[in-house]
């Protein structure tokens, strides 16, 4: 079972200390250093009053990464005007720790063989689902209450999306297909891991974001459209890998050893991918649960019709497609 994070979780420093000592297992760094990063985000910040009801996006983390790896892009997605609900999955990241103080470490299942891979992960994912539809009953219950501050305020009957990394944009996706309360999802390389569901015709517009350094073994092979309702868009970001998204390079890299780095130095910079990211999330969701999209972003969801497979005039190192009907336009076709 999952909690729903409170604003706490998202204050300076970047993370609590036992789970920031936990985070050390993946992230070779001092000890202490969650108290050199500062974030922009608030204690028990006031919902605007610009709108009576404000769109939700929930997010949900990697295999193993913690949920406080992502603030970046939390922090954007709610200055563009989103309640962000995202979700820790006990035993699935580095550590959980719950508001009243009990803690998950990491207890993934793994698997023997590489055959068994695809169904030990779906059965993963199968709970994740499970733990995102009973935040969004949370959620529900929060705005139905007669008092708190998301009380009447969060929009859940028809702008809800989902957006999560690896493990977590696997989730997002499974739950576009099962609950009818979120309606596009995006996924940061999360996999329809299972050969027999592969490719997933998607319930609603998702959006396939793929690190350049996986282009070959995931462009075109997960998901397909579901028709004009149910787009999908493939972005590929070229120097980017799995792990690119999020904070943790960006901190590691600062501690790492010259040896990392010169292994390292042709790769986009972490700084980069979630800039990139976090535009194509706002672009993304803006258009397809908003029904509106800011003019200077329209460039962004559009492939180049002069032709050339990469878009010059938005991030040189953006590759886009987008299909409706399964067979993908890219910037080399012709605007349809």
């Amino acid at each position: 079972m999952s909690e729903l994070l409170t604003a706490r979780r998202f204050a300076a420093p970047v993370s609590e200390d036992a789970v920031a000592e936990a985070w050390r297992t993946t992230l070779p760094v001092p000890s202490g250093w969650q108290h050199r990063v500062r974030t922009n985000a608030v204690d028990d910040a006031p919902l605007s009053d610009a709108r009576r009801r404000w769109p939700v996006l929930l997010f949900s983390h990697g295999r193993s990464f913690p949920v406080e790896n992502y603030q970046l892009l939390f922090e954007r997605l709610a200055s563009a005007g989103w309640v962000v609900a995202a979700i820790s999955h006990p035993g699935e990241e580095a550590l959980t720790e719950l508001p009243g103080g009990e803690r998950f470490p990491f207890a993934g299942p793994g698997w023997e063989d590489e055959s068994e891979r695809g169904e030990v992960l779906t059965g993963v994912v199968d709970q994740m689902v499970i733990d995102a539809r009973r935040v969004l009953d949370r959620l529900e219950n929060l705005d139905a209450a007669g008092d708190g501050r998301f009380a009447g305020r969060l929009d859940l009957h028809a702008e809800v999306g989902y957006f999560g990394h690896s493990l977590g944009g696997a989730a997002a996706v499974w739950t576009l297909q099962r609950d009818p309360r979120v309606v596009a999802a995006a996924s940061w390389e999360g996999q329809v891991y299972r050969a027999a569901d592969r490719p997933l015709t998607v319930a609603g517009p998702l959006l396939y974001i793929i690190g350049g350094a996986n282009r070959d073994e995931l462009l075109g092979r997960q998901f397909r459209p579901g028709g004009p309702a149910a787009p999908v868009y493939e972005m590929v970001i070229h120097g980017a890998w799995h792990a690119s998204v999020g904070e943790l390079l960006y901190i590691y890299r600062a501690y790492a050893p010259r040896d990392w780095r010169r292994r390292h130095r042709r790769e986009i910079g972490a700084s980069r991918v979630n800039q990139i990211t976090g535009d194509y999330l706002v672009a993304f969701f803006s258009r397809y649960l908003l029904g509106k999209i800011d003019p200077g972003d329209d460039d962004l969801l559009r492939p180049d019709p002069g032709g050339g497979d990469v878009q010059a005039w938005n991030y040189p190192e953006v590759e886009l497609r987008m299909s409706t009907d399964g067979g993908f336009w890219t910037a080399a076709s012709e605007t349809p």
